[in-house]
């Protein structure tokens, strides 16, 4: 009896595992704020002689600060992102400064070392990050 009891179990047990639905697993959830492997500020070389300074990029806990010479600041607030590969894919909501038009933002960044970047989303599914100069780790930008 017990003997019986012991194979009925076991063979419920196999039939539920293998009855059971796959649920895909989604790795890659959002999180709201930014990748704290990204806070910081960050400072390009100046890209053209009329250009007082080199972009600065300030990364906060939950705002980004884009400041360009001879160009409002870009201000992005909501901030959300997920982890994709090596890559972060960033959104968030682009304040209306000047001449820069309110809306959403949705970007790719990476860091590798002292060294950071970012494009356009639709910009990097079409060419990556080539082409586009990588900013320097700084404590005190030079405006």
């Amino acid at each position: 009896m017990k003997t019986k009891t012991i194979i009925t179990t076991a063979l419920l047990t196999a039939g539920l595992g293998i009855c059971a639905p796959n649920t895909p697993a989604n790795a890659a959830s959002w999180h709201k704020g930014t990748p704290s492997a990204l806070r910081g500020t960050y400072q390009y070389k100046k890209y053209s002689q009329a250009q007082g300074f080199g972009d600065i990029v300030q990364m906060y806990s939950n705002k980004i600060e884009i400041n360009q010479s001879n160009n409002p600041l870009w201000k992005i607030t909501n901030v959300h992102y997920k982890k994709v590969g090596r890559y972060y894919h960033v959104i968030g909501y682009r304040h209306h400064m000047g001449f820069i038009r309110a809306g959403k933002d949705n970007l790719m960044m990476y860091r590798k070392g002292h060294y950071f970047k970012y494009a356009d989303y639709n910009y990097f599914i079409n060419h990556g990050f080539k082409g586009i100069q990588a900013g320097k780790k700084v404590n005190h930008p030079h405006y």
